[in-house]
């Protein structure tokens, strides 16, 4: 009998010691987050099935055994990925998608396969990548309110910079996943190895099938669009395919009817400005880090005090509005993008990173435009180089000088981050180095303070904005406000020294993007969910102005987008508007606002997803398309009246 069950049953110290180590590291996950109870018999199952392993089995049941463990990895791999972020009650995926995702798990399984020949551990390996990236996209998700995309390992430079301003919680069920993971894949183990066929004849059957199940994915999914809002993308598409998605649409299409004869049509409706007439005022640009108006959901914020009375009160040589952008809680790269390129991440992949993903030489923007004109440049951010690879995209983009965090000195910290207040003092001390020069200045500085994570609890930062009347405490928004009072004072400052400056001066301030906090502060001034695109449109509409210390224009413009806010700019300053800004004025006069949602519709009185546009509104949006492509992807044609001049050579 004893001779019998060795036959059968093999027993290894070894894995017993390895069975006795991971079977402890599951209890102590189980004690801390689950409970000792769970903790004990899953500890218990990985050591028993750690102690011994079975010798011989019928093929047949062995190869059923196999598909049954490696069937319930996938069910757990696809089932971390909606618990990764808090979506288990919300799904909304169809038994087609839930396929396709399954499918997607099995893809990545079946390409360790093919590299190892060993199913066992390509089945490990493939599912613990899947539920490990399940996993960074819970951490993302819970900093910035946006799922994990494919242009997010571009910007990994830029996540480390933030990290440490954030405290990630890991659910419950998430936990739970992880421990069902370990055990059953502990247990596969104990399975005998399958046999062994031929390494040349596997790899081919198993390369025709991933590109076969590969094709499968893409055919069948090709009319699913990718969902970007949130955590639309898990609860519609299923977190895996959605994922795919962001790799699917990261190729760039050229323009219908893009050529050499569409550019020469738009290049002779334009011509080349002559020369500034009268002296060229400094030029002032402050993209406020998450800086935001929260009053235009609707109901009346109810604080304690005024957020940003300063700046609301600004009449004089003053010119107001609001712009689209494309981001929402983070990306501010692409907001930056928008400004200097005067684009629009609207014919662009839904989630890419342009910094990241299509700059790869000197493209025309605002800094090479500047300099054209006579000014000096310089770009400034009181952060880390290395974000959003700053330190390398700036120079493509024009700037001949840009300074970051080891320029200031960091003797004013708000919440972590260098304030705005100091950061306008550097502005105040590079437009006084300017000062006399026979160059005027030209600066566009990147503030830090507002930037999320709005749980800091140190000693050095007190709120003082508090929420009154609402049902439920927000501290997250409080923390918000109460950082964008002191931006509104820091704003104050600097306009008022300005005023004392000779030299004509023009500051343009705006924001990137609406912070990340609570959804309920959001839905409680806005009076529900935002459903619509109209509604969602509101999330990305930011605040601007343009102000001057001398006599200007005084306007209020009720909606544009940040790809235009160039051309509001040259206008207040003077300056004569060169052939693409020519070309935007007209744009907008037809397209008042575009981003990565849509457009606002003057046929409809309302926003419109791009690729409902007809008519005129069409021809134009095609034609701003064409321009945006031939500067972002055709550097070789690129053309010489709108883009070219203004380059090196």
């Amino acid at each position: 009998m004893t001779d019998n069950k060795k036959h059968y049953i093999q027993f290894h110290i070894a894995r017993t010691i390895a069975g006795a180590i991971i079977g402890a590291l599951v209890f102590v996950l189980c004690y801390f987050h689950l409970s000792w109870r769970l903790g004990a018999i899953f500890g218990g199952v990985i050591l028993l099935f750690g102690a011994g392993k079975l010798s011989k089995m019928n093929r047949g049941l062995l190869w059923l055994l196999y598909g049954i463990w490696s069937a319930t990895l996938f069910y757990i791999t696809w089932q971390a990925s909606y618990t990764s972020v808090g979506a288990g009650h919300e799904m909304l995926v169809t038994p087609g998608t839930v396929a396709l995702n399954i499918l997607l798990i099995a893809f990545v399984c079946m390409v360790c396969f093919f590299l190892t020949a060993k199913w066992r551990a390509s089945v490990v390996t493939g599912t613990f990548l899947l539920i490990l990236l399940s996993l960074v996209n819970c951490v993302v998700f819970q900093f910035r309110g946006k799922e994990l995309a494919i242009a997010d390992f571009l910007s990994v430079r830029t996540a480390m910079n933030v990290m440490a301003q954030y405290s990630p919680v890991f659910h419950r069920e998430m936990i739970w996943d992880w421990v069902i993971w370990i055990t059953v894949a502990w247990c596969g183990f104990s399975l005998p190895s399958i046999p062994c066929v031929k390494k040349i004849k596997t790899r081919f059957c198993v390369l025709v099938l991933v590109v076969g199940m590969l094709l499968i994915v893409h055919m069948c999914s090709s009319h699913i669009p990718i969902k970007t809002w949130e955590k639309e993308g898990t609860r519609i598409n299923g977190y895996y395919l959605n994922f795919y998605f962001g790799i699917r649409d990261s190729v760039v299409k050229k323009p219908v009817d893009y050529g050499e004869e569409s550019i020469k049509r738009l290049e002779y409706m334009y011509s080349h400005e002559d020369g500034v007439s009268g002296e060229l005022p400094n030029i002032l640009v402050i993209m406020d880090e998450s800086y935001a108006d929260c009053s235009i959901f609707g109901e009346q914020l109810k604080t304690n005090r005024a957020v940003t009375p300063f700046i609301d009160s600004l009449t004089e040589n003053t010119q107001k509005g609001y712009a689209l952008t494309s981001v929402y809680g983070g990306n501010t790269a692409n907001a930056e993008f928008e400004f200097l390129t005067g684009h629009t991440l609207g014919f662009l992949p839904k989630d890419c990173v342009p910094y990241q993903q299509f700059i790869r030489g000197n493209l025309y923007a605002m800094p090479y435009l500047m300099r054209s004109l006579g000014y000096r440049d310089i770009a400034t951010h009181p952060y880390y180089a290395s974000g959003w690879s700053r330190e390398r995209i700036y120079p493509y983009l024009g700037f001949s000088k840009a300074t970051f965090m080891d320029s200031y000195p960091q003797q004013d910290i708000l919440r972590g981050y260098i304030s705005d207040r100091e950061m306008f003092e550097y502005v105040l001390r590079i437009l006084d180095e300017a000062d006399g020069g026979e160059k005027p200045l030209f600066l566009f500085g990147i503030t830090m303070q507002n930037h999320g994570g709005y749980a800091y609890k140190k000693d050095d930062f007190q709120p003082k904005i508090q929420l009154e009347g609402y049902e439920q405490e927000m501290p997250l928004a409080e923390q918000y406000l109460s950082s964008v009072y002191e931006t509104d004072r820091a704003v104050e400052y600097l306009l008022t020294e300005l005023k004392k400056v000779e030299k004509r001066t023009v500051v343009l301030f705006f924001g990137d993007h609406f912070p990340k906090v609570e959804k309920e502060f959001y839905e409680a001034l806005h009076g529900g969910e935002f459903q619509t695109l109209k509604e969602q449109q509101l999330q990305h509409t930011v605040p601007f102005f343009i102000w001057a210390n001398y006599d200007i224009a005084e306007t209020e413009t009720q909606i544009t987008s940040l790809g235009y806010l160039g051309r509001h700019l040259l206008d207040a300053a003077g300056i004569p508007l060169p052939p693409y800004y020519q070309f935007l004025k007209e744009a907008e006069e037809e397209i008042p606002a575009v981003n990565s949602l849509g457009y606002f519709s003057k046929l409809w009185n309302t926003y419109k997803p791009i690729d409902e546009a007809v008519g005129t509104e069409k021809e134009w949006l095609d034609k701003y398309q064409t321009l945006q492509y031939n500067n972002l992807f055709d550097g070789k044609n690129r053309s010489p009246l709108f883009f070219g001049q203004y380059l090196p050579e």
